[in-house]
């Protein structure tokens, strides 16, 4: 039995999995797995974007054009419990 290569572009296929992977590499805090984690995400949405160089306002940049942004946990379990 063969087995065809995982893509994790192709695995990406909703917002929901891409946030969850990238929540998962944030818990790490490793810039380098952000930046490639970044990459795959724009791939799996077909956006064409410059190389992500890793300032804070170029991580911002590249959320907004994912569609993304960032939230506080505080400000989320706020309007939770509202």
């Amino acid at each position: 039995m063969a087995f065809k290569p995982f893509s994790v572009v192709k695995f990406l296929n909703t917002n929901e999995k891409c946030l969850s992977f990238l929540e998962a590499v944030l818990e790490d805090g490793d810039l380098t797995e952000l930046k490639d984690a970044l990459e795959v995400i724009v791939k799996s949405k077909g956006i064409d974007l410059s190389p992500f160089e890793g300032d804070a306002l170029e991580f911002a940049r590249v959320l907004k054009k994912l569609g993304f942004g960032l939230q506080s946990l505080d400000e989320m379990q706020k309007r939770n419990t509202a």
